[in-house]
């Protein structure tokens, strides 16, 4: 299947419902035009989480070459650069499409919290000296 007959299908496809749409709406079946709106939009969220998804991880991987080309061969930093990024990709995907808006926040505020925490446990328990060192700019 060439581009542009794929493009041609997907534009057929959303004449033909926005078709439905309004034809229904015309002859007084207001259920099934907000059932068809309903799809139409979830479809639409759906396809934006999926190129948010896909283009974040064509960057993660992007990125994981280009640190392991930098680093002269080592791929820890990489390692987590691309998982780090994938995480952030997947939480943005999932947002978009609607489905884990309730996960995302419960999965990302304790990390949050978590760190923020052994940050303020470095710099409170004995280790304010090491932790002012590691932290001092200049």
């Amino acid at each position: 299947m060439t581009p542009s007959n794929l493009v041609g299908k997907i534009i057929v496809f959303f004449a033909m419902l926005f078709a439905a749409v309004e034809a229904s709406n015309r002859t007084g079946f207001g259920q099934v035009s907000e059932l068809v709106s309903t799809f139409t939009e979830f479809g639409g969220q759906i396809l934006l989480g999926s190129v948010i998804l896909a283009i974040g991880f064509w960057l993660a991987n992007l990125a994981y070459e280009g640190i392991v080309k930098l680093s002269g061969g080592n791929t820890t930093a990489g390692g987590i650069a691309r998982i780090a990024i994938l995480g952030l990709v997947t939480a943005m995907g999932l947002r978009a499409m609607g489905l884990a808006d309730d996960i995302v926040n419960l999965g990302f505020g304790p990390t949050l919290g978590a760190v923020a925490a052994a940050v303020a446990l470095s710099f409170g328990l004995g280790g304010r000296e090491a932790a002012g060192n590691r932290w001092r700019i200049g």
